[in-house]
C-alpha cells in the first residue's frame, strides 16, 4: 500500500459523506459508514481484490453518476484513501475504523454499529464464491497443511455474529430465545472488532498459502 497518499481530513470525509447521500447515487448505494464497514470486508477477503472490484459494491453494481470525470476521480482517490486508512489499521493488529461501534439499546444511537455490520456483510456477499473456493481449496490440503481447523465454521461463525448486529432488531424477532439474544447483543458488539481482525488475519494467511502453494519458487525458505 502506498505510502504517498495523502491523510484524510475532515473535509475529504464530508465530501465522500455528501457525494454518497446525494440524490443522483443510484438506488442502493451505501451511506459513508456501510462503506466504512464494506472496506473491512473487502480486507478480510482470502485474495487481494482490487479498486475496480470492490467499488461497484459501493454503487449497488451500476455507475455512480458523477456530474463530471474529475469529480469521480477526485471521489476515486478519497475512496482508496479511505482504503489505506483501514488496510493501516488491520495491518496494526487492530480493528477500530473512524464509527462508532458501541451497542446502545437506543436505536439511532447504534445506528453506525448496524451500518458498518450491514456494509460489511454486502462485501462479504458480494466475494462469497471467492469464501467457499478458498474453503474447499483448504479441505481439500493433506492433513498435515490444515490440521483440525474448520475453516467453514470459523468464516461463518464470525459472519453471523456481524449478521446479528447488521440488524438486531429483526434478529431479535425471529430469534428462538429472544431475551437470551436480547443479553448477549452488548457482548457481540465487544468481540465484533476482535472478530473482524480474526476473520482478516486467516484472509491474508490463506492468500499467502495459496499463493506459495502456486508459485514454491517464490517461497521463503
Amino acid at each position: 500500500m502506498s505510502d504517498q497518499l495523502p491523510s484524510l481530513t475532515d473535509t475529504d470525509r464530508q465530501n465522500l459523506k455528501e457525494f454518497l447521500n446525494h440524490s443522483d447515487r443510484p438506488q442502493g448505494t451505501l451511506n459513508y459508514t456501510q462503506f466504512i464497514g464494506l472496506l473491512y470486508g473487502v480486507l478480510s477477503a482470502p485474495a487481494f481484490l482490487s479498486t475496480e472490484q470492490w467499488l461497484p459494491m459501493v454503487f449497488n453494481g451500476e455507475s455512480a453518476n458523477a456530474e463530471k470525470q474529475t469529480e469521480m476521480q477526485a471521489i476515486i482517490l478519497n475512496m482508496v484513501q479511505h482504503y489505506k486508512e483501514a488496510f493501516d489499521d488491520i495491518m496494526a493488529g487492530t480493528c477500530k475504523p473512524i464509527v462508532n461501534l458501541s451497542w446502545s439499546e437506543d436505536a439511532v444511537e447504534r445506528m453506525e454499529l448496524e451500518h458498518f455490520c450491514q456494509g460489511f456483510i454486502t462485501a462479504f456477499t458480494s466475494i462469497e464464491g471467492l469464501w467457499k473456493e478458498t474453503i474447499e481449496k483448504f479441505n481439500n490440503l493433506d492433513v498435515s497443511m490444515r490440521g483440525d481447523l474448520n475453516l467453514e465454521d470459523q468464516v461463518y461463525s464470525i459472519l453471523g455474529l456481524i449478521s446479528t448486529l447488521a440488524a438486531p432488531d429483526l434478529n431479535i424477532e425471529r430469534a428462538e430465545n429472544p431475551q437470551l439474544l436480547k443479553d448477549s447483543l452488548p457482548v457481540f458488539a465487544q468481540q465484533l472488532p476482535e472478530a473482524i481482525f480474526a476473520l482478516a488475519q486467516m484472509g491474508g494467511k490463506l492468500e499467502e498459502l495459496f499463493l506459495a502453494l502456486e508459485n514454491p519458487e517464490q517461497a521463503d525458505v
